[in-house]
This record gives C-alpha cells, sequence and structure tokens, in this order.
C-alpha cells in the first residue's frame, strides 16, 4: 500500500462503529471471500486481480493516471463482516470511456434522451483528471441503522485525507441506484453501447419507460441524503445508463 492508501485507512480505523466492531481493510483473498460468504458484493470495479487500466483493490487508492484505483473497508463484529464500505478513484483516461443519458425536448414537445461523457455532466469542456467516486457500500439490514452514522463519518474522513492529496482539476461524483430494473438495465446498456456518442433516442425508441429518468430507487436513499450532506450538486436532467439514477457532483479541487 502507498502512502495515501495507508492514510486513508488510518483515518477509517480510528471512527468508532461501536462495541465489538472493528475495520478490517480489505487486503487479501481471505479477508474477501468472508465479505462475500456474507452476502456483501463488492464494487465490479474493486478486483481482486489486476487488469489493464484497473488496479488491484488489494494495492489501495492513489491518483494514478494510468489505472482506477480502489479501496474497500469491511466493518466486522467479532468474526463476521457485517457491512462493507469502498472507494474508487477514476483517472481521465477511465472517465473518458463513460457514458451517461441526458433528458431533452425534440422537434413539437418529443422527448428523447441523449449520451453524453462526463464533461457535459459536470458542465465543462474538458474532463477532469481525476474524478473520486465513493462506490459500493453494504450493511446487513439488521445493521444498518447502527451503522448509518459512523459509516457517514468514515466516507467523510476518507474524503478529507483524499482531498489533502488530490490534484488540482479533481471531481467528486455519486450516483444513486435508479429505479431500472436489472434486466431492463442490461438491455439498455447494450442499446446504449451500440450508439456513439452525441446519438440522440426519441422516446418511442427507448428501451425503458422515461418516467423512471433520474430517480433513485427506495433503498439508494441514504445515497442521495449522503450526496447532498456532502455538498454535491444534482446533475440537471441527466442519469446513469446503468439503472437510470440521478448523478451527483461537484469540484474537489
Amino acid at each position: 500500500m502507498n502512502k495515501l492508501s495507508e492514510s486513508i485507512q488510518t483515518a477509517v480505523e480510528a471512527v468508532n462503529f461501536g462495541p465489538d466492531r472493528l475495520v478490517v481493510s480489505v487486503i487479501s483473498d481471505e479477508i474477501l471471500a468472508k465479505v462475500q460468504e456474507q452476502g456483501l458484493g463488492m464494487d465490479n470495479r474493486a478486483l481482486p486481480e489486476a487488469k489493464a487500466g484497473i488496479s488491484s483493490v488489494f494495492e489501495g487508492l492513489d491518483f494514478d493516471p494510468e489505472n482506477l484505483r480502489s479501496q474497500a473497508f469491511s466493518i466486522y463484529e467479532g468474526q463476521i463482516p457485517i457491512g462493507l464500505m469502498t472507494m474508487v478513484i477514476a483517472p481521465r483516461s477511465w472517465l473518458e470511456n463513460q457514458r451517461y443519458l441526458l433528458r431533452e425536448t425534440v422537434g413539437e414537445g418529443l422527448e428523447a434522451v441523449r449520451i453524453i461523457d462526463f464533461r457535459e455532466v459536470v458542465g465543462g469542456d474538458k474532463f477532469p483528471d481525476f474524478c473520486v467516486m465513493p462506490a459500493w457500500t453494504k450493511v446487513a439490514d439488521k445493521h444498518r441503522t447502527k451503522l448509518a452514522l459512523p459509516g457517514f463519518r468514515a466516507f467523510h474522513q476518507m474524503l478529507s485525507v483524499i482531498q489533502q492529496s488530490a490534484p488540482d482539476n479533481t471531481y467528486l461524483e455519486m450516483v444513486a441506484q435508479g429505479q431500472l430494473v436489472q434486466s431492463k438495465s442490461s438491455e439498455t446498456m447494450k442499446f446504449i453501447g451500440d450508439k456513439p456518442l452525441g446519438s440522440s433516442i426519441e422516446s418511442d425508441a427507448m428501451p425503458f419507460d422515461i418516467s423512471l429518468f433520474g430517480k433513485n430507487s427506495p433503498g439508494s436513499s441514504s445515497t442521495v441524503k449522503m450526496a447532498k450532506l456532502l455538498g454535491l450538486q444534482q446533475a440537471e436532467n441527466i442519469a446513469s445508463i446503468q439503472s437510470l439514477g440521478p448523478v451527483f457532483f461537484k469540484q474537489l479541487k
């Protein structure tokens, strides 16, 4: 682990999650297996083995212009993982390939969505050099209420450490899970993936119900709340292509 990831680990470990609970860094296959055995899942960008453009989650976070970096922590009660928190730092090379949807009106009141990139999300003419993303986070149902406040404190501490080391032109993004069902999500991703940046799709050709656009699922209300508490603004008329969920952002540095 590098200096930044070690500082983040120290900051998260200092948060009090309650008696008989401790923070465990996900830095080995054994720890990862325990987390997954409890059904806590893992962010699809937090990989145990590195691949082109993405470093192993075991290496921790860094401002790496060549690779997406991630870091994950599990909250243990005794010997059992009961929660998982993940953070991602994506470089410009990764951001350039990400796509979003912009809802707009065309013609005589006809609704459409246009495929856009992250530049339009943040309202600029160039990409950020890096984007920090609070990522996949899950808590066992019976512990959700008790871990909400310390979990927010942990993310706040992580972001404070990250901001101190962040280079200029770094942004923060949070995306809440939308209301699009998984089967439709896969169909939408394939449909959008076949079309170039800037393509406009009219409502009668969309593989989803436009009324779901930009609405978060009930289970992701905490993501929306945290985004607002952290001072992020919602990108107007913009949604994720994975689930049509709302997108929040701010310039971190």
